[in-house]
C-alpha cells in the first residue's frame, strides 16, 4: 500500500477528510490524492504542518462484502473511526512521504498485533494509541468537526441542539446562555438550511435575528464556530452591524477578533472586503490578533485590490519577530506567495515596510547560510 487513500480503499472503507488547521474543511478525495502523491502543494499549511481529521467507515453493504472476503479482521464496523493526523510539509508545502511512510508502517504492524490478539482472546488496542502522528483538536473545533460529520452522514445531532434552537428563539432569555452545550450550538452551526419544527425557519434565519442580542460569550462562540462555514448576506450583515457596534464602543479585543472570524467565510465578498478595510483602517488592525486571524482564515481575500498591501502596512508597524511570523505563514499558502513576492519587488511600499521586507530577507540569507 503506497498512501493512506491505498489502505482506506483497498480496506473497502467509506471515508472523508478534512483539514483543521486553518478552518474545519473538507478535502476531496481526488485532492487528498494528489497531496499524497506529491503533485500537489498542501493548500492549507499551518506551522508547516498538515492537520488532517480523517473519518472512515463501512456501509452495511461493504460490511457485509468485508465479512464475506475475511477482510478488515480489526476494523469490520459500522460505527465510523476517525483520525487526527498531523504530517510535517517539506520547505515547498509538500507533504512529507517519510512521515506518511512511517505512519503507514506502524498501521500495519498495529494491525497485525490486532489481528493476533482477535486470535488469542486479548483486548485489541487503538492504532492511533501514542503515535507521534496524532493529535487533539481544540475544544471547539473537535465540536465542529463531529458536528459536520453527523450532518454528512445523516446521523442525528446531540441531545442539546433542540436547546440551541429554543434558546434562539428567546424562549430561555438570551442571559441563560450558561447551559447552552458546544456540541448543540455545533450542530446548529452545521445545520443552517434546517428549518426549525415549529416555527418553520432556517437555523440561519434563527440565528440571523438572535445576533443583535446575544451576550458576549456566546456571539463569541458562535462566531468561531461560524468560520467553519459558509454563511448568506442576511447572517453576514447581522455579525457586520455587531462588529461595528464592538468597535465604536471599542470592544475587548477577544470579540472582534471572534466576529472577524465569522466573517471569514461569508459568500458576501464585497461585504468581506469592506470588513478587512475598516478594520485594518483602524486602531485594531495594527493587533497582532487581528492580523493573524486575517492571514489565518481570509487569505483568499488579501489578494483583492489592495487588501495585500494595507495588511502589510499594518504588520510593519509591530516588531520584526512577529512580521516575520505572518509573513511566512501567507508565503506557506501555495496562491500566496507569487504575491507578496511582487509585491517585494516593486519597491513602491512605505519605508517601514521596505525595511521589515529587507530585515526578513536578511533574516532568510542567514538562516540558510547556518544551515
Amino acid at each position: 500500500m503506497q498512501s493512506i487513500s491505498d489502505f482506506l480503499q483497498a480496506s473497502g472503507f467509506s471515508y472523508h477528510v478534512y483539514d483543521l488547521g486553518r478552518r474545519v474543511q473538507a478535502i476531496p478525495p481526488t485532492l487528498f490524492a494528489e497531496i499524497e502523491q506529491q503533485t500537489l502543494a498542501y493548500p492549507y499549511p499551518l506551522k508547516q504542518a498538515a492537520w488532517l481529521g480523517i473519518i472512515f467507515y463501512q456501509t452495511p453493504e461493504q460490511s457485509e462484502q468485508s465479512e464475506q472476503s475475511s477482510q478488515n479482521t480489526t476494523y469490520t464496523t459500522q460505527q465510523p473511526v476517525i483520525w487526527f493526523l498531523k504530517f510535517p510539509l517539506d520547505e515547498m508545502g509538500l507533504l512529507s512521504l517519510q512521515a506518511r511512510d512511517g505512519f503507514l508502517q506502524q498501521l500495519l504492524k498495529h494491525l497485525g498485533e490486532n489481528i493476533k490478539a482477535l486470535n488469542d482472546g486479548e483486548q485489541l488496542t487503538d492504532a492511533l494509541q501514542e503515535s507521534p502522528f496524532a493529535f487533539k483538536p481544540k475544544q471547539e473545533r473537535l465540536a465542529m468537526f463531529h458536528a459536520l460529520m453527523t450532518q454528512r452522514l445523516a446521523l442525528p445531532p446531540s441531545q442539546y441542539y433542540s436547546h440551541v434552537q429554543d434558546y434562539l428563539k428567546g424562549k430561555l432569555g438570551f442571559e441563560q446562555w450558561a447551559f447552552l452545550g458546544l456540541q448543540g450550538m455545533a450542530d446548529l452551526v452545521a445545520r443552517l438550511a434546517t428549518k426549525d419544527e415549529s416555527s418553520q425557519q432556517s437555523n440561519q434565519q434563527l440565528l440571523s435575528q438572535a445576533i443583535t442580542q446575544l451576550p458576549d460569550t456566546p456571539l463569541i462562540l458562535f462566531a468561531q464556530l461560524l468560520e467553519n462555514v459558509v454563511i448568506d448576506e442576511t447572517l453576514s450583515k447581522a455579525l457586520q452591524q455587531r462588529l461595528s457596534q464592538a468597535m465604536a464602543e471599542q470592544a475587548p479585543l477577544g470579540l472582534i477578533v471572534a466576529l472577524l472570524q465569522g466573517l471569514s467565510n461569508s459568500d458576501t465578498p464585497e461585504l468581506r472586503y469592506a470588513v478587512w478595510r475598516q478594520l485594518l483602517n483602524s486602531d485594531y488592525g495594527k493587533q497582532l490578533d487581528v492580523l493573524v486571524v486575517l492571514s489565518g482564515r481570509a487569505w483568499h481575500d488579501l489578494r483583492h485590490d489592495d487588501l495585500l498591501t494595507l495588511y502589510l502596512e499594518q504588520a510593519a508597524q509591530g516588531e520584526q519577530a512577529h512580521f516575520n511570523a505572518l509573513l511566512l505563514d501567507l508565503m506557506a499558502l501555495p496562491d500566496m506567495r507569487p504575491a507578496i513576492l511582487a509585491l517585494m519587488e516593486q519597491g513602491q511600499c512605505s519605508l517601514p515596510l521596505t525595511v521589515r521586507f529587507r530585515h526578513f530577507k536578511q533574516g532568510l540569507l542567514s538562516a540558510k547560510t547556518v544551515s
